[in-house]
């Protein structure tokens, strides 16, 4: 598989916009004051507490949507697991665990008083928030059936192509590939990398871009499935804190080297059906 690098500073779905404003509070530079004293506020809170809430994608997608993500409950589970790995390693046996479902954007829940949210991002940049090293890694890949000839963005020209709209900045990834590479193309969207696939299938574009698990997941029920041609834009999977929380940030890469350095990530992932590729 070819890997087209590009100089992408695109947050995907799962990150949206700034957060760490909520019931905790978002610290200013002023009020921050002794990074002492900031430092050890978020874990000494949440041991106080005996909880630690963790915001993390919803159970189940929206019944109204025709079309969802297929590997939403492989990564569900995936996050679910670490989470829960994460707060015995780097909270201790004590607080309890308690999962925030949200949408897209499961970093807003920290303005809602969550003390983590387990995020897929393209890029760590951003302003409110930190954020953990990665304890898995995915992509955002363009795919097509062997018999259309895609074997590059060049062959994308003056053809369509289906960007997974609802999912990890696929349609800005995609346009921003095809404007560096100087290809004019016809991009259009649908709902779940199911939906796309179907659009591909039916004869209405020629490729579709979207998130490498996704299509994993779906391909093994599916062996029509489109396959990869080349990735687009790297996706690591992580762990985001409030600003300021500096030390539970180093918590966290503490605990998810030694989970990574010993394989209970991968065994987690195994577990959970989750097509694991290794940061």
């Amino acid at each position: 598989m070819v890997s087209c690098a590009l100089a992408l500073t695109v947050i995907v779905a799962a990150c949206g916009s700034t957060a760490g404003s909520g019931p905790a509070g978002r610290t200013s530079a002023a009020s921050r004051g002794s990074a002492s004293a900031t430092a050890g506020s978020a874990l000494d809170a949440a041991r106080a507490r005996g909880l630690v809430v963790v915001s993390i994608r919803m159970e189940a997608p929206p019944a109204s949507r025709q079309m969802g993500d297929p590997a939403h409950a492989q990564k569900r589970a995936l996050e679910a697991a670490v989470a829960a790995l994460l707060v015995r390693e780097a909270f201790g046996p004590g607080p309890r665990v308690e999962l925030r479902g949200a949408g897209g954007d499961r970093i807003l829940g920290l303005d809602q008083g969550a003390d983590l949210a387990m995020a897929t991002v393209i890029s760590t940049t951003r302003t409110g928030v930190l954020f953990s090293e990665p304890y898995a890694r995915a992509a955002l890949v363009l795919a097509a059936a062997p018999a259309a000839g895609v074997k590059s963005l060049e062959d994308l020209r003056g053809k369509t192509v289906v960007a997974v709209q609802d999912e990890l900045g696929a349609k800005d990834t995609l346009e921003t590939a095809l404007r560096q590479g100087g290809i004019a193309a016809t991009v259009i969207t649908a709902t779940g990398v199911r939906g796309a696939v179907e659009v591909v299938e039916a004869g209405q574009a020629v490729a579709l871009v979207g998130d490498s698990v996704g299509l994993a997941v779906l391909s093994r029920d599916r062996p029509a499935t489109p396959a990869v041609v080349l990735e687009l834009a790297p996706l690591s999977y992580v762990v985001s804190v409030r600003a300021g929380s500096a030390e539970l940030q180093r918590a966290l890469n503490t605990a998810l080297r030694a989970a990574l350095a010993d394989g209970r990530i991968a065994e987690i992932a195994k577990s959970a059906a989750f097509p694991y590729r290794a940061p």
